[in-house]
């Protein structure tokens, strides 16, 4: 309801939030157990109950194994927040952990048609709620799974997406989130998701190789049915560090990876890593931005 507030999740500094399309900030999360935020979810009726989520970890990297003593990430997570104030307040729900575990929350999703439904994607797995966050049940086997998005209106088609030192997944729902089958595996590190608006029924991927470069860009043209390539990393190192995507296909794709599309055409995708770069023709060529 108001394009000039809105909220930012950082690796191991909380949540702040802007009310003058970021001109200044406040954080509201210093007493939190971990500071880690990699998801933020917004309650579709937040004008009138004020209602937010956010998925506790860092989901993006971390150091600390360099230094032993076990821990893989700068900050594990605690489970998913709830807050019923704009944020000012944090409070468990039933999806909790312990940092011990080393499980962190990566992305939450607020069934747009039924806001009692929620899915989490973990790097233990995917949960589904079916009240608001208070009660959560495990729905697939542990991989780390990194992305989640609905199908454009139709919400009972759910797609997903895993990170991984060997093979990384697409994995696909038809039952909104209850039963997940594989679409899609590559020999690399991460995938990350993108829908748009104005075609339901195309999905995008870009997948990072073993060598953290582009293995491809997928496109599925039936609801994430089936993918098959439209562009490869042969062709060019848009993962790399070189803005011109020349040079050895290298880069960071396990840690710095994004996808979008523009909600109002389909053909207009923007890749992040290293550098970014959009495509205006479904992914077939791309230009650096």
């Amino acid at each position: 309801s108001d394009n000039n507030t809105f909220w930012v999740g950082s690796p191991s500094g909380g949540v702040w939030k802007t009310t003058d399309g970021g001109l200044s900030w406040l954080c509201s999360t210093d007493d939190n157990d971990v500071l880690g935020v990699s998801s933020i979810a917004i309650h579709p009726n937040f004008i009138n109950n004020n209602t937010m989520f956010i998925g506790t970890g860092d989901r993006d990297g971390g150091s600390l194994w360099s230094l032993g003593g076990g821990n893989s990430n700068d900050n594990n997570g605690i489970g998913i927040l709830k807050s019923t104030d704009g944020g000012q307040s944090w409070n468990t729900t039933g999806l909790s952990f312990t940092t011990n575990q080393k499980i962190i929350v990566n992305e939450i999703l607020i069934d747009p048609n039924n806001s009692s439904t929620m899915l989490a994607a973990t790097s233990s797995g995917i949960y589904k709620s079916t009240d608001g966050g208070d009660n959560w049940s495990k729905k697939t086997n542990s991989f780390n799974y990194v992305d989640l998005d609905y199908k454009p209106g139709n919400s009972s088609i759910v797609y997903a997406s895993t990170a991984s030192w060997s093979t990384s997944y697409i994995y696909r729902s038809t039952d909104g989130g209850d039963n997940w089958s594989s679409v899609l595996s590559i020999s690399g590190r991460r995938i990350q998701l993108a829908v748009s608006n104005d075609d339901p029924n195309i999905v995008y991927a870009v997948a990072a190789n073993s060598s953290r470069g582009l293995d491809a860009v997928y496109k599925s043209t039936n609801s994430g049915g089936s993918f098959s390539s439209v562009f490869n990393g042969n062709d060019a190192s848009l993962l790399g560090n070189k803005c011109d995507a020349t040079g050895t296909n290298i880069g960071q794709g396990e840690y710095d990876l994004c996808l979008a599309v523009d909600p109002n055409n389909a053909d207009i995708i923007y890749l992040g890593g290293v550098n970014t770069f959009k495509s205006t023709d479904g992914g077939a060529s791309w230009t650096n931005v």
